[in-house]
């Protein structure tokens, strides 16, 4: 089955915790909880007031936010947010965790540059979305320029309802990192999607 089928199976995982997404911004400080199912990984968020399940990443790392060790003690927070298609259905987000202190990942933060991103209105794609000839590969797009895209990947269902736009966090050192490899670089062979996550 290919990642991007699980992407969108992912969504529907995303649902079961629709419910109990918080209402405005929680801080936890708890274990990471990580678990398999259906070939995606969660992670579990809780304290003694609340529980959250968030998709994290497709095994062994595809798209992770951040590396976290099982059972070790971070600090999350968690706000949440519609999805693309449903903005009625609120699910979890996690868009900070520290570790003793030190920010591990801030999602307004380019992980790759280090800079704070800005925060733009894109357009969403529908369907399956390939890299073409001479555009990098994942493992190249996520180790260099991460956050270069100007578009969300909306997934596999479209309805004629379903939205336009979309928001995303884009780095300006991301772009310029980009256009150096684009120009200095040749063709390497079309890989697996590499774009982020339609979920995050």
């Amino acid at each position: 089955m290919s990642r991007f089928l699980l992407l969108c199976f992912a969504l529907a995982g995303s649902t079961l915790a629709a419910a109990e997404a918080p209402k405005s911004q929680v801080v936890i400080t708890t274990p990471a909880l990580l678990t398999l199912r259906n070939q995606l990984m969660y992670l579990t968020i809780s304290n003694e007031n609340a529980r959250y399940e968030v998709y994290w990443s497709y095994p062994p790392n595809y798209d992770r936010p951040v590396v976290l060790e099982s059972n070790r003690v971070y600090t999350f927070t968690v706000i949440g947010e519609p999805i693309n298609d449903c903005p009625s259905l609120v699910v979890p987000r996690v868009v900070r965790v520290e570790k003793d202190g030190k920010m591990l990942y801030d999602r307004e933060i380019c992980d790759v540059h280090h800079i704070r991103m800005e925060r733009k209105e894109v357009p969403i794609l529908y369907g399956l979305i390939l890299p073409g000839l001479g555009e990098p590969g994942g493992d190249t797009a996520q180790r260099l320029f991460p956050h270069r895209y100007e578009t969300r990947l909306g997934g596999c269902c479209v309805t004629p309802t379903s939205p336009k736009t979309d928001k995303v966090y884009v780095c300006s050192e991301c772009k310029k990192a980009y256009a150096n490899w684009n120009a200095n670089t040749k063709p390497e062979k079309p890989a697996a999607a590499s774009r982020r996550s339609p979920f995050r």
